[in-house]
């Protein structure tokens, strides 16, 4: 009797975490590429492609680490339990960092005044 690989010694289970709490898994093969898995996130998303920025326990995925297979990330960051599963944390991407008020210093007439001005 020949013994078959189960699905799970054949692909990695990737859960994708937002920001919002909002879980979405995958069962990828482990030559998926990960620009490929980010692609297909952000379709099933329904969101421009580069919308979200990805982080393996803590640590930014580049562009760089967009050409790295599912097997060298697991392999990289080592699940304790030894299964072929990795959470990845989404964030949407985010421009800017003001808080839409301006501080700034104001003369008048009868002097100076702090002020706080919003866009």
């Amino acid at each position: 009797m020949s013994k078959e690989p189960t699905a799970a010694a054949t692909s990695i289970l990737v859960t994708m975490r937002e920001q919002t709490g909002e879980i979405t898994k995958f069962r990828v093969k482990p030559t998926m590429k990960m620009a490929k898995l980010w692609h297909k996130y952000e379709s099933v998303k329904g969101v421009a492609a580069s919308t979200y920025r990805y982080l393996i326990d803590g640590d930014r995925m580049g562009p760089p680490d967009g050409e790295k297979t599912m097997r060298e990330i697991v392999g990289a960051v080592e699940d304790a339990e030894g299964e072929d599963e990795i959470q990845i944390d989404c964030f949407l991407e985010q421009e800017g960092g003001g808080a839409g008020r301006i501080p700034c210093v104001m003369e008048f007439e009868y002097g100076w005044m702090l002020a706080t001005l919003s866009e």
